[in-house]
């Protein structure tokens, strides 16, 4: 989603929304998703936000791709060996695929992809953090790569789902310019991009999987639930993953619309911004915790069509299973003992008797809803509290600055391991090390999951992920919310074939799909 989550401007969507360029009915062969947001980007290695997920995913291919079954299957790579030791993997390349621009697919490219992953200047692409343990990566000709492992590393196919190949020639030549003029060997090809009005994808007719059916996919973003909605009820766009509580009925009341839904794989929690007392000390954390019966709010916020209770950051998707062990560690609504912790907080010279603790959610209205609700109780339980509104285009950047507050976050696993989402989360160089001054509260955590990421047995694996998040769940350095599903609303009748994914990206024209438009 991150899954992992970035802003963008939002200012004048809803104008471009009803600008003239945008009225009347789309082609008989198009397909209009309404998405949440603009894309930041379209080149991979530039950014991971989820709505420039949605695209680059439909531009390009990686070599191999996580199916439905949450198992690695061939992409560019039709088939892979692995070396005795599970150390090196010889990857052969599907002959006479092209790129957009007609050039072939060859081992050159997918060694140049390798470096822009790893180079230090795309770091915001985040996708070398998915594949650390790459020791090296060398062409043998033009249709086969070795990658050399520092260590054997069981889930690693899956975790080259991240690796997107792009031409060398084509990018070299563009410089700066490749994210106007993208080139990739996906189903689509980027044909026009207005900020925060539209994103334009003509099918790409010379697929080498099979041609699409759709031919034109417009996105344009809606980031107000209510008006999503209403551009679906209205046919104004076909699809939408902006369903929340709030127009859920409407659309499901709605007999031409259809909701679709894949299982929760989206983590959802609280963070807390943990650069110095009080946020430092688990006992503030733990009287925030205890400060809102979160089964029952998050009950009434967000319905079963949408998501689930958490209780660990591990998603329902992924191992170890550990709910009930998870359940009994997490803190319970005591709003005695929270007044107690947050009075001895100030009694101990670790909070100041004024201090106002800041909830920032992120614009979506469950997440808005949980803050206005737990700040309320803070209130109540003595201590000061507000709601901090920011819009995407704002929240990444404010919470990577010095602000002590409370924030809200999603993420969701690269690939289908505990340790694209444990890691992800707590380790050092993951997404959130920069929200939570991990590094400096567990010094030994990042040598137990590179114990766990090392270990070459699957039950040992599965026993030291289980004790970093039981461990992560009792020192409250995350407060776990819901696991959220991929739900669409589309136009019944007009789409057809859609599938939504549990890794949050369209599929349009997989191995294993094949989505149509009909008018």
């Amino acid at each position: 989603m991150t899954t992992r989550l970035c802003g963008l401007l939002l200012v004048g969507v809803l104008l471009a929304l009803a600008a003239p360029a945008q009225s009347g009915p789309a082609g008989r062969n198009t397909l209009v998703i309404g998405a949440a947001k603009d894309m930041v980007s379209p080149d991979p290695y530039r950014t991971n936000d989820a709505d420039s997920q949605f695209v680059y995913h439909l531009i390009f291919d990686p070599l191999v791709i996580i199916g439905p079954d949450s198992k690695p299957r061939p992409m560019l790579a039709e088939k892979w060996e692995v070396s005795p030791d599970g150390a090196t993997y010889t990857f052969h390349l599907r002959k006479n695929v092209k790129f957009h621009n007609g050039d072939e697919v060859t081992a050159d490219d997918v060694v140049f992809s390798f470096r822009r992953a790893f180079d230090p200047a795309n770091a915001s692409g985040r996708k070398a953090e998915n594949i650390r343990m790459v020791k090296s990566y060398t062409a043998v000709g033009r249709d086969r790569v070795q990658v050399t492992l520092e260590f054997p590393f069981a889930p690693f196919p899956a975790a080259l789902g991240a690796l997107f190949v792009q031409p060398r020639k084509a990018v070299e030549a563009a410089g700066a310019q490749f994210e106007k003029r993208p080139v990739g060997s996906g189903p689509y090809r980027l044909v026009e991009w207005v900020v925060n009005n539209r994103v334009v994808l003509e099918a790409n007719t010379d697929y080498w999987l099979k041609a699409p059916r759709i031919e034109r996919v417009i996105l344009r973003p809606i980031p107000d639930s209510s008006t999503a909605a209403a551009a679906v009820l209205a046919g104004d766009v076909d699809v939408t993953a902006t369903v929340t509580a709030a127009n859920l009925p409407v659309l499901k009341r709605d007999p031409g619309v259809e909701v679709l839904k894949a299982p929760a794989n989206n983590y959802v929690f609280l963070g807390f911004r943990m650069l110095r007392p009080p946020y430092t000390d688990a006992r503030f954390r733990k009287a925030v915790y205890m400060s809102l019966h979160w089964d029952a709010a998050i009950k009434t916020m967000v319905p079963q069509d949408l998501g689930l209770r958490a209780y660990g950051s591990v998603p329902p998707s992924l191992w170890p299973r550990d709910d009930e062990a998870l359940r009994e560690i997490a803190l319970k609504e005591n709003d005695r003992e929270a007044r107690e912790l947050f009075q001895a907080l100030i009694r101990d010279n670790v909070m100041p008797r004024d201090f106002k603790i800041v909830v920032a959610p992120p614009p979506d209205d469950t997440r808005v809803k949980l803050a206005e609700v737990l700040v309320a109780n803070l209130r109540e339980n003595g201590v000061g509290a507000e709601v901090l509104r920011l819009e995407w285009a704002t929240y990444i950047n404010y919470l990577e600055s010095n602000n002590m507050i409370i924030y809200m976050l999603g993420t969701i696993p690269a690939y289908p391991d505990p340790d694209a989402n444990l890691r992800w989360l707590f380790g050092s160089a993951g997404q959130q090390a920069r929200f939570l001054n991990i590094r400096s509260l567990e010094p030994n955590l990042d040598e137990q999951l590179q114990k766990a990421q090392r270990s070459p047995s699957h039950r040992e694996r599965e026993i030291l992920y289980r004790d970093i998040q039981r461990d992560m769940m009792r020192k409250v350095y995350h407060i776990p919310m819901y696991y959220l599903n991929n739900v669409v609303a589309v136009r019944k009748g007009v789409v057809k074939g859609l599938k939504p994914s549990q890794y949050w990206r369209w599929e349009l024209a997989t191995p294993w799909s094949q989505v149509e438009v009909t008018r």
